[in-house]
């Protein structure tokens, strides 16, 4: 992956130091070969009634339990950077898919849900989680790059949080 990185002249290495040199480039280009839907997905249906409802107990299930999550997508930027209205709140989650589904009352369902459980193919997703009104929120590059495969004006919502919270 060095390698990789240097010959596309994203990194400088000399004597075993690595130094990122075009952070801009590098962020386009991991934006261009990703997609948040390579994660596995599920979708369903919550009978919380509100977003904030949600948060709770997503924070408190989390600390019960002592299992892990992050929001990502809309529902994450609401948090860092809000631009967008949102229905669906996307998550990214550690643990038995069991708990979450009956901790947080969530019934699976094939379209039209509100609650997406995303199962991580790399755990790379829960590095640097920022805290956020008691619950948990993607790294803002993951929250950009997750958002700019999203699609539903997730490009818009991308680039507002570039622009507002990433410094290049």
């Amino acid at each position: 992956m060095i390698e990789l990185l240097k010959e596309k002249g994203f990194i400088d290495k000399k004597r075993g130091a690595i130094r990122l040199v075009k952070p801009e480039e590098l962020l386009d280009y991991w934006a261009e070969n990703y997609s948040y839907q390579n994660n596995r997905i599920l979708t369903y249906f919550s009978f919380s009634r509100t977003f904030e409802e949600f948060k709770k107990n997503l924070s408190r299930i989390s600390k019960e339990k002592n299992i892990d999550y992050v929001l990502t997508l809309h529902s994450g930027s609401a948090l860092i950077a809000p631009f967008v209205r949102f229905k669906n709140v996307h998550l990214y989650i550690k643990g038995k898919l069991e708990i979450w589904e009956k901790k947080l009352n969530l019934k699976p369902v094939e379209s039209g849900g509100t609650v997406h459980l995303l199962l991580p193919y790399d755990e790379g997703v829960f590095y640097n989680r920022q805290e956020i009104e008691k619950v948990f929120v993607v790294c803002n590059t993951q929250l950009y790059i997750d958002l700019l495969s999203y699609g539903r004006r997730g490009r818009e919502q991308a680039e507002f949080l570039r622009k507002q919270r990433m410094k290049f």
